[in-house]
């Protein structure tokens, strides 16, 4: 199947995975190509070559406008203490920006102070500026940066916890964990399709998660070991194997375990 083929060529991305999961669950191929030709068409896959030897890969937008990927910058530089407040005053009568900037900054990882206040360990004034600018007439905003933060009870690390719900998202990544595991250890009489439906589930919780995570400083994160990068390592462990297996599948197979 061209999908099949397409993998054992080296184009692992997200979508064509799921791409063949669709296969998998006896979507005819023809369909699945269309799918592919209209996200080409739609420019948010590019496709490298023509016919049955093309591949596919995703496109993705600037680093600088992704607040996910932003965010995960920001959180591999070492922190310096200082916290980024965000404060806003626009009329009740334009929710629809109200809900935009809030779902903006859950994004980049600010919490919840009040009702139209949040906070950041990071600094993302040059960021928000421009969005900040479209909606300038729309009401006021001031941002400060470089504050400290102290909590008026308990320590840092309880204050975290309570400001962004780390318990529920490190419950989350232990359940990818868990899913990576579970599959990964099946070996090849669970089926090759099997675990690419695995990964999948895998890889769109993993996106779901980083988008709600506010990828803290390390001096932030609860004392017990974070399990984001045991996720990580599961997600990539788990790809590797159906890559393998994939590449040394026979040409045009679906991987189907007998």
């Amino acid at each position: 199947m061209a999908c099949f083929d397409v993998m054992r060529r080296g184009a692992y991305g997200h979508i064509v995975v799921e791409l063949a999961v669709l296969l998998a669950d006896g979507i005819d191929e023809s369909k699945v190509m269309a799918v592919l030709n209209r996200l080409v068409r739609k420019g948010l896959v590019k496709r490298l070559g023509r016919g049955k030897q093309a591949e596919y890969q995703l496109v993705r937008r600037a680093d600088d406008l992704d607040p996910v990927r932003a965010k995960k910058d920001r959180s591999s530089r070492p922190w310096d203490g200082s916290w980024s407040v965000l404060a806003y005053d626009v009329r009740t009568t334009n929710n629809t920006l109200r809900r935009h900037l809030a779902r903006l900054l859950h994004q980049l990882g600010f919490a919840r102070l009040g009702a139209s206040a949040w906070v950041s360990p990071y600094h993302w004034l040059d960021f928000l500026r421009p969005t900040l600018a479209q909606w300038g007439s729309c009401g006021v905003f001031t941002y400060i940066h470089s504050a400290k933060v102290v909590p008026a009870v308990g320590g840092s690390e309880e204050c975290s916890a309570r400001l962004w719900d780390l318990s529920e998202i490190a419950d989350r990544y232990e359940r990818v964990v868990k899913l990576c595991k579970a599959s990964a250890g099946a070996g090849r009489r669970k089926g090759l399709q099997r675990r690419m439906r695995a990964y999948a589930a895998a890889a769109r919780e993993l996106a779901s998660i980083e988008n709600d995570d506010p990828m803290l400083p390390a001096d932030l994160l609860p004392p017990k070991v974070w399990p984001r990068a045991r996720a990580l390592r599961g997600v990539d462990r788990l790809l590797k194997g159906i890559q393998k297996d994939v590449v040394s599948a026979p040409a045009g197979s679906s991987g189907r375990a007998s």
